[in-house]
């Protein structure tokens, strides 16, 4: 409370921003809305669990953002997407870049660290795969797999192509040099597979194009 909260902090703002990845103001938003929803967040004594802890962590967030936050993109934002991706980075018709990551599990039970240890970690993780705009608008997450996965395997297991399978999903038609293109693309790395919705890497730099093109790409995944 002295380092971050007190009137006269340790710590400033630019501190915390740096240190928890995220605005004082917005910690404070989320700390002061769980605890209107639920008493569970306020001060008290506490003699549970921490996976009681994180489950009514989720289960508030799911509640309270669900609605405006953890959705899909309408057509409209489909545009505002498209919009800000080549204005940002010259690239049309971009809903976003799509990845996977290994968060650590040191508590796995033992039983299931097979199941969640991949080689190249040497220790249990859970996967997350998720769509994320160049502003950090995480729209689509695929959580909790075992940690002995990929990209690939996760990838078919996700539901973020459903609505484009199923025909179910908004407008996101985008025109390029004349040509009109059906559906929106995300922005992978080499090991995805060839599929009209992902544009990757390009492996072998035969010219300048190619060279700027890749160039571009890359900043663009790294800093979605």
């Amino acid at each position: 409370m002295a380092d971050y909260f007190a009137e006269n902090p340790v710590y400033t703002d630019e501190m915390f921003r740096r240190r928890f990845r995220m605005s004082r103001r917005l910690f404070l938003r989320i700390a002061n809305d769980l605890a209107n929803y639920d008493p569970f967040f306020t001060l008290r004594w506490d003699a549970t669990e921490l996976h009681e802890r994180v489950y009514q962590f989720c289960k508030g967030v799911v509640k309270l953002y669900n609605t405006k936050y953890l959705r899909r993109p309408t057509k409209n934002d489909i545009i505002k997407l498209y919009q800000a991706q080549e204005s940002k980075h010259g690239f049309p018709g971009m809903l976003g870049s799509i990845d996977c990551m290994h968060w650590p599990w040191r508590n796995c039970p033992n039983a299931w660290r097979g199941h969640f240890t991949r080689g190249d970690h040497g220790h249990p993780t859970l996967i997350l795969k998720a769509v994320a705009s160049n502003d950090l608008w995480v729209w689509h997450a695929f959580f909790g797999v075992p940690g002995s996965d990929n990209d690939i395997n996760v990838l078919g297991q996700s539901d973020v192509f459903n609505d484009i399978i199923n025909g179910t999903g908004p407008d996101s038609r985008f025109s390029v040099s004349g040509v009109e293109y059906k559906h929106g693309y995300y922005l992978a790395d080499g090991i995805y597979p060839t599929y009209t919705a992902i544009v990757k890497t390009i492996p072998y730099l035969e010219d300048e194009k190619k060279k700027e093109i890749c160039k571009m790409s890359r900043i663009c995944y790294e800093r979605c």
